[in-house]
């Protein structure tokens, strides 16, 4: 069956796993309330944001841009990695890796979640030292202990809307991306479709042979 492109990490307990999400999660509750402390101490209009996303491919995708947008602030090797992992999830989650599989999924999660808590740390951290330019996450990550799919059955956002939102947040690199993000996902579907009708014809003429 060749080698899968995605290597799948040595498993861990899924207790240890699910612990981990955990303190990821409550690390992020506790940012966000130390953002709301600091910003009623100085007067400031900090607000949660909104718009909560609802699959691993959105966030991955949210995670990266965030990311690149602030890329100055931070060290080349390490963003490097950072964006490498991002791609690979939203990588296994477009091309169907995640889909029944539980445990690396919810590993996935647990690397998405870390990421996410280091980016809206990092914006506080950069903001509270007056660094130009810096704007924290206009989205955040669902809160519950269940892990969210690894694509939005069907995109709830219309195109249009999803687009401008982007392109409010994240101006033309983040529209760019987006379209590369659509691009490669229909591309794999396409490639997924050949592949299963390939195997229907196989069967078929096995079946006659």
């Amino acid at each position: 069956g060749g080698v899968s492109k995605h290597p799948v990490r040595a498993q861990r307990p899924s207790a240890e796993v699910y612990a981990e999400l955990k303190g990821n999660l409550d690390l992020i509750k506790k940012e966000y309330a130390e953002g709301l402390a600091v910003s009623a101490s100085t007067g400031g209009d900090y607000k949660l944001p909104e718009w909560t996303l609802g699959s691993q491919f959105d966030a991955a995708v949210g995670i990266e841009l965030w990311l690149l947008d602030h890329a100055g602030n931070f060290n080349a090797d390490e963003l490097e990695k950072k964006t490498n992992m991002l791609n690979e999830i939203q990588n296994k989650c477009a091309t169907g890796a995640l889909d029944g599989n539980q445990m690396e999924a919810l590993s996935c999660w647990v690397d998405l979640t870390k990421c996410f808590y280091i980016c809206i740390r990092e914006s506080r951290n950069l903001k509270s030292q007056n660094v130009p330019g810096v704007k924290a996450p206009t989205f955040r990550l669902p809160e519950g202990l269940s892990v969210p799919p690894a694509r939005d059955a069907d995109d709830v956002i219309p195109k249009m809307e999803l687009e401008m939102a982007v392109s409010e947040v994240f101006g033309i690199e983040g529209i760019k991306a987006l379209q590369k993000g659509a691009q490669v996902a229909a591309q794999q579907e396409q490639q997924w479709q050949q592949q299963q009708r390939q195997m229907q014809q196989q069967q078929q003429q096995q079946q006659y042979s």
